[in-house]
């Protein structure tokens, strides 16, 4: 285990019948299994509105944490992406 952890962030989308549609941020108190999880925002409203991004302090957890919620059937969770970091890349200068 490093010493600084870094963080990573997963994008959630809640069932529109998920007991944590109205209140996502109380999924991660939920379940000891997301220690260290932490609702980040929603990322829209509307039709998006059951999409939501989570950041896990410890990035060593992810894997465990992606399989957890994964195989959450009574949390609602449809479906659980890792977000990747990446660095936009520079145009070319004319």
């Amino acid at each position: 285990m490093s010493a600084n952890p870094i963080p990573v962030d997963l994008a959630l989308t809640l069932s529109n019948t998920s007991p944590f549609y109205s209140t996502p941020a109380s999924l991660p108190g939920a379940y000891p299994e997301l220690q260290g999880l932490a609702h980040v925002q929603a990322v829209g409203s509307g039709l998006m509105a059951n999409e939501h991004v989570y950041r896990l302090d410890n990035g060593e957890q992810a894997r465990a944490v992606l399989d957890f919620l994964k195989n959450l059937k009574e949390g609602g969770v449809s479906n659980v992406v890792l977000l990747e970091k990446r660095q936009r890349a520079k145009r070319d200068e004319f």
